[in-house]
């Protein structure tokens, strides 16, 4: 799979379902938020990770000091923006090689984890976007497929971190076999 391609198409679809929506509709997926949440958190988190990547971070960075963090306030500026994220994420991964180490918040990765990071996450969203207008939701089967296993393999990396027990990565594992017949 060609994860940056399969981003910037997901972005594109995420941004499709965006510009259908009033952004005050209310997400019931995500408690409390709306479409113009939803468009600010998968956007700033594009733009984030852009810079960490840009920058080669080996470090946290606030979410609150990223370089265009903030999207305009017209609806049309506003999905040009999150567009923009994930392009510049994909242009910052090619610029610097995908292989070069930065920060993530697993530890030191290398820059196109950050593409695959930000791809699901894009997927998600647009998921409870889809589900707020009463939507069908679909995903090509490659892109559903690792998105599983990057979920997976974050449950076992973080299980083997000090954040997070071996036990809880077990339970997490076991809630999801129960609810979805895993």
């Amino acid at each position: 799979m060609d994860v940056a391609a399969a981003l910037i198409a997901e972005n594109e679809s995420f941004a499709e379902v965006l510009r259908r929506a009033d952004p005050a509709t209310e997400v019931p997926t995500c408690p409390g938020w709306t479409f113009k949440h939803l468009l600010r958190h998968v956007g700033r988190g594009h733009w984030w990770a852009a810079q960490i990547v840009d920058d080669r971070l080996d470090g946290y960075l606030d979410p609150r000091d990223v370089r265009n963090g903030k999207p305009p306030d017209d609806a049309d500026g506003a999905v040009d923006w999150l567009l923009g994220g994930a392009r510049g994420l994909v242009e910052a991964v090619d610029r610097i090689s995908g292989e070069t180490p930065v920060w993530t918040f697993l530890g030191m990765r290398p820059a196109a984890w950050w593409a695959r990071r930000r791809l699901h996450e894009v997927a998600v969203h647009r998921a409870d976007a889809e589900l707020a207008l009463g939507g069908d939701f679909r995903l090509p089967a490659d892109v559903a497929a690792d998105g599983l296993t990057e979920w997976l393999e974050r449950v076992v990396v973080q299980a083997d971190s000090e954040h997070m027990p071996v036990a809880a990565g077990q339970a997490a594992v076991g809630n999801l076999r129960g609810r979805n017949g895993f």
